[in-house]
C-alpha cells in the first residue's frame, strides 16, 4: 500500500508538455507556473477548447488545487472548465468541472479533492470568456498539491519559539515544547487534515537536544468528526534517540483529525515535559470503486465520490454525516420549530407555506401596487425609496430645522403646536369674535376691513389736516390738544364763572 505524507504542505513543480494556444510569447501557458506569471490564449472568433498540460516527472500526491485569476480579474476568467489527472498521459481521470462558474473579486479559485496520484494534470477550458467579438482565456498561477494541516491545537507550549508551527517546518534542530513542570502531568497534540483522509501511518521525530523530551508512554486516536476517537496505536516504556524519525504503520483508517496524549517525562533542572520535533501523517488513495468486498479501500463519501457515510445523531449538524429520516429537522416547520416547508403559489397567504423567490409580492413596491422597497438615505428624495425611521427630517421641527410638528386643540395656545386649518380663530373677525380680516386701504372706509398702521388717517391732526389727536386735560389750554366733552368750560355761562352762551 502506498504512503503519501498529507500533514505537511507541499506545492509540486512541474513543466507544461502540451497546450492548446497562446496570444504571444510573453503569455505562453508556461507562465502558469511562475507566482506572477499568467497565461492568455489566441484570441478567436469561433469557440473552442482551450488547455494546458503540466508533467511532474514522477508519480505525485493531489488533494488540492488552485487557479490564480490574470491581471484583467474575473472578466477574463473562464466560466466552463475541468481538472482531470492522468497517469500516462492517454486515459484521463475527470476531477473536478464547473459550468457558468463566476469568481469573486480578486479571490483565487481553489477546490480540495480526495487524495489522488497522478503523473499528469490537465485544465480544460470548455467554454471560453468572449470579449467583443472574441473569445479567449486568461488565468493566473496553477498549484497543485497536498494542502496539508490547517489547524493544530496543543494543550500547552513553553514559548513562542516551541509552539505549534515547529511540528511541521521540517526542521530538525526546531521542536514543540510543552509548559515545564516540577510534577508528572499528562500533553495532547491534536491535528486538523481539513478532510477525510485514509490514514495508514503515523510519524514523530525526537528532537536533537539532550535531554531531547521524547515521552515514552502515548498513545495515538483519529476521528472523522472529532466527537469519536477510534484507537490506532499505544507505546509504554517507548525508548528514543535523538534527531530519529519513528513511524508507525496502522491499518487505513478514515480521519480528519488526529490526537497524540502523552505523559511527560524528566528534562533538565528537576523539571518535567514534551519535546518532540516534528509530527508526520501518511495517507492513502481510496478506491474509486465503492464496494465493501474488494479493491483497495472504500472510499469515503464526499461531495466528489459514492462512499460509505456515518448517520447523524438527531438534530446533529457534523461535516460528513448524513441525515437520518427520523431527525426533527425533517418534521413540518411551525413558528416555533424549524422544520421543512410547502412552496406557495403566487399570492398565496396560507399559513404554513414558504413564499418563493418569485413571488409577485417580491417585487419593487409602486403607487400601484404593494411590493419590496429599498431603504432611503437620510434626507435622501429619490422615487421608490422608503424613508426610514431614523431619518432626520422626521425629528421635531424647532424654530431653526424643519420637522415633524403637534397639532393643537381649537382655541389652544401652546408652543411647539401647529393651528389647524379648522380652528375658530382663523374664522373672519366681526364686531362680537376675534379672527382673521382683510387690510383696508390706505384711508379707506369700509365695513370688516382692519385700518393699517401707516394709513394717513393715523397721523396727528393739524389745522390743515385731519388726524389723531391727543386730549387735553379739564381746563387745559395748551396747543395741539383737543378739548374733552366733560371740559368744565363747556358749561353754560353765569354772572359768576365763565362757560358757552347762546348769542341774542
Amino acid at each position: 500500500m502506498r504512503h503519501f505524507r498529507i500533514s505537511h504542505p507541499q506545492a509540486f513543480s512541474g513543466e507544461i508538455v502540451s497546450y492548446s494556444s497562446r496570444l504571444d510569447d510573453t503569455v505562453s501557458a508556461q507562465r502558469v507556473l511562475e507566482p506572477e506569471g499568467y497565461w492568455s490564449s489566441q484570441k478567436s472568433t469561433s469557440l473552442n477548447h482551450e488547455f494546458f498540460i503540466i508533467d511532474f516527472s514522477e508519480e505525485r500526491p493531489f488533494n488540492y488545487f488552485e487557479i490564480s485569476p490574470s491581471p484583467a480579474g474575473k472578466t477574463a476568467f473562464p466560466t466552463d472548465f475541468r481538472v482531470e489527472s492522468s497517469m500516462d498521459g492517454t486515459t484521463w481521470r475527470v476531477l473536478h468541472a464547473e459550468k457558468k462558474y463566476e469568481l469573486e473579486d480578486a479571490a483565487p479559485y481553489s477546490v480540495s479533492v480526495p487524495l489522488f496520484a497522478a503523473r499528469f494534470i490537465k485544465f480544460l477550458v470548455t467554454r471560453p470568456r468572449k470579449a467583443g467579438t472574441k473569445y479567449f482565456v486568461e488565468i493566473g498561477r496553477f498549484t497543485c498539491g497536498i494542502r496539508g494541516t490547517v489547524d493544530t491545537e496543543l494543550s500547552s507550549h513553553s514559548s513562542y519559539e516551541h509552539n505549534a508551527s515547529r511540528l511541521l517546518d521540517d526542521n530538525d534542530e526546531t521542536f514543540w515544547e510543552s509548559d515545564l513542570k516540577p510534577g508528572t502531568s499528562r500533553e495532547s497534540l491534536r491535528m486538523d487534515l481539513g478532510d477525510v483522509f485514509y490514514i495508514n501511518r503515523l510519524g514523530l521525530r525526537a528532537s536533537g537536544i539532550d535531554p531531547h523530551g521524547f515521552p515514552e508512554s502515548f498513545y495515538a486516536e483519529a476521528s472523522t468528526d472529532g466527537s469519536l476517537w477510534t484507537p490506532l496505536f499505544e507505546e509504554k516504556g517507548f525508548f528514543a534517540e535523538k534527531s530519529l524519525l519513528y513511524t508507525w504503520e496502522i491499518a487505513p483508517t478514515p480521519a480528519r483529525f488526529v490526537r497524540f496524549e502523552m505523559n511527560t517525562v524528566h528534562l533538565e533542572n528537576k523539571q518535567q515535559g514534551v519535546r518532540i520535533a516534528g509530527v508526520e501523517v501518511y495517507g492513502a488513495p481510496a478506491s474509486v470503486d465503492h464496494t465493501h468486498t474488494i479493491g483497495d479501500l472504500t472510499p469515503q463519501a464526499s461531495v466528489f465520490q459514492p462512499g460509505v457515510v456515518r448517520l447523524a445523531k438527531d438534530g446533529e449538524d457534523a461535516r460528513g454525516a448524513v441525515v437520518q429520516a427520523n431527525d426533527r429537522r425533517l418534521r413540518d416547520a411551525s413558528t416555533i420549530f424549524k422544520g421543512i416547508v410547502q412552496l406557495a403559489e403566487d399570492k398565496d397567504e396560507s399559513p404554513g407555506m414558504a413564499v418563493q423567490s418569485s413571488d409577485s409580492r417580491l417585487k419593487p413596491a409602486s403607487e400601484l401596487k404593494h411590493g419590496t422597497v429599498r431603504l432611503a438615505y437620510d434626507r435622501e428624495t429619490s422615487p421608490g425609496a422608503a424613508v426610514q425611521s431614523n431619518d432626520s427630517r422626521l425629528n421635531e421641527a424647532t424654530e431653526h430645522s424643519f420637522g415633524i410638528v403637534k397639532l393643537c386643540g381649537d382655541g389652544v395656545y401652546s408652543s411647539m403646536s401647529v393651528v389647524q386649518g379648522d380652528d375658530s380663530r382663523l374664522r373672519k373677525a366681526d364686531t362680537t369674535s376675534y379672527g382673521i380680516c382683510r387690510l383696508a386701504e390706505n384711508g379707506e372706509d369700509g365695513a370688516n376691513v382692519a385700518v393699517q398702521g401707516n394709513d394717513r388717517r393715523l397721523k396727528e391732526a393739524t389745522t390743515v389736516s385731519k388726524g389723531i389727536v391727543e386730549l387735553a386735560e379739564d381746563g387745559e389750554d395748551g396747543a395741539n390738544v383737543a378739548v374733552q366733552g366733560n371740559d368744565r368750560r363747556l358749561k353754560e355761562a353765569t354772572t359768576m364763572s365763565k362757560g358757552i352762551v347762546e348769542l341774542a
